[in-house]
């Protein structure tokens, strides 16, 4: 199944959901929560996905769940008592910002999903590229091709390797990562010269493609080849035998060669990058109803509202 026919069929049973629990306002909150869970599931199972672009979208989609509870409790429960024509003001704004509210999440999804700079970054497999890079006016983000030094220290036993990961797997989906023993650092032999230091990764969600060692872990050993994701930065060396100029802001170490990582790497980052541009989409479509919910009830309190006190203040205690 398409992730397209997965998020149709969600998107076909929340709406059911929402038209027989349209009386139950506790229901339709656990139903956002719900249905925001499932999207994501459905990105996991129905292809490759890059874990930290979902990760950051999850994060942001966090707003568009809490925003959407909000205008269920208040649709349900706030507007119904409304009858004040002096209230109408105040719901234009309360809904306005809403609205507003929506569309600042649809900018940072938005601004989170491009995922087309990873192949554009330069690529670097030879000393001769890199110094060239490192000597260019502005030297920033790069693809390094290396191996891991032979120099690097191994995990204690009864670990392996210089890094792992648990990365347990059913049949070809690897489940979320866990166990992570990833070194602050990592040594990199390029020909040519002195080992380049790289800087670690902050989790597993940043390791791509590490091959099994066949006991549910991902590991990287001594020798492998590997493909740096980050920057290059000046005093990296620390003044050991090493390369002065080293790798900071990491942010992805791929197993295999730059080739190989950019054709599984690419299509994964632009596939979750499009689902993460729906989620945009998304939330604009929620601004422009939140802003609608707002003018039908402008138009209700203006023209049936009563001369009572209004019920919403934004002021308290007593001047």
């Amino acid at each position: 199944m398409t992730l397209a026919l997965a998020w149709g069929a969600i998107a076909i049973i929340a709406a059911v959901l929402v038209y027989r629990w349209r009386q139950r306002t506790w229901r339709l909150c656990v139903l956002v929560v719900g249905t925001s869970i499932a999207l994501a599931v459905a990105v996991v199972l129905t292809g490759p996905y890059e874990p930290v672009l979902l990760g950051r979208a999850a994060k942001i989609v966090v707003a568009t769940v809490v925003l959407t509870i909000v205008v269920i409790l208040l649709v349900r429960r706030g507007l119904p008592q409304l009858a004040s024509k002096h209230d109408r003001y105040s719901v234009a704004v309360v809904f306005g910002a809403i609205s507003t509210m929506y569309l600042a999440v649809a900018g940072f999804l938005a601004a989170t999903s491009d995922a087309s700079i990873v192949a554009d970054l330069p690529q670097v497999r030879t000393r001769d590229e890199f110094i060239e890079l490192r000597d260019s006016p502005n030297p920033g983000a790069l693809l390094l091709e290396a191996r891991i030094s032979r120099t690097m220290s191994d995990l204690e036993y009864p670990l392996v390797g210089v890094a792992s990961y648990r990365c347990p797997a059913i049949g070809a989906l690897r489940l979320p990562a866990a166990g992570e023993h990833l070194p602050a650092r990592f040594l990199l032999d390029l020909p040519g010269g002195p080992p380049i230091v790289a800087s670690g990764i902050e989790s597993a969600a940043q390791a791509w493609d590490w091959p099994s060692s066949g006991d549910g872990s991902c590991v990287l050993r001594r020798g492998d080849s590997v493909v740096i994701r980050g920057d290059l930065r000046l005093g990296m060396g620390a003044g050991g035998p090493t390369s002065d100029t080293g790798l900071a802001n990491v942010q992805t170490i791929a197993a295999g060669d730059i080739r190989s990582f950019l054709h599984g790497y690419v299509p994964a980052a632009e596939r979750t990058g499009r689902a993460v541009l729906a989620l945009a989409a998304l939330n604009c479509g929620l601004a422009v109803t939140a802003a609608c919910v707002g003018a039908v009830t402008y138009r209700r309190l203006a023209h049936t509202g009563t001369d009572s006190p209004p019920k919403i203040t934004w002021r308290s205690g007593s001047r």
